[in-house]
């Protein structure tokens, strides 16, 4: 009927451009002993025994830097001792952390940066940790207009 035509098209349509021909990517290639990647084999985290765990990644693009925040804990469950990180990096091989948050008490998790009206806005989940998982505890969020310093 209809919806088998539909489906056949569409399956036509993501083979099709799934065989098409990738081109390399232009960015450089990372030489230095960071642990995060981004994307390819881009890291910006150092590493560390006590947080082994580097994930939930944002990037974005501030005036001539680029800007990675990410979540650090000793595991991807949810952690007490999680903390964001902010680094920054003109040439994604050379980076510097900027910023660093935690609380202490609550898993941090879920980063998004985004830049609105020549500000960097940075977005955060704050979770309890419990046996069963955690529990929900609200959103965060700061802003900055330089990267010192993220308020």
């Amino acid at each position: 009927g209809p919806l088998a035509m539909v489906i056949s098209v569409f399956t036509g349509f993501v083979a099709y451009v799934a065989s098409m021909p990738r081109t390399e990517g232009t960015l450089p290639r990372y030489r230095g002993r960071l642990d995060i990647l981004l994307g390819r084999t881009f890291r910006v985290s150092k590493s560390s025994p006590d947080f082994l765990s580097n994930n939930n990644v944002s990037l974005a693009l501030f005036g001539d830097k680029m800007v990675v925040a990410y979540r650090s804990a000793e595991t991807h469950f949810a952690s007490s001792s999680a903390r964001i990180t902010v680094a920054t990096s003109t040439n994604l091989e050379d980076w510097t952390e900027t910023w660093q948050h935690s609380t202490g008490k609550h898993d941090l998790r879920e980063v998004f940066l985004w830049e609105f009206n020549h500000r960097l806005f940075l977005y955060f989940c704050r979770l309890a940790p419990n046996k069963g998982g955690f529990a929900p505890k609200g959103m965060s969020w700061t802003s900055t207009k330089k990267l010192e310093s993220l308020d």
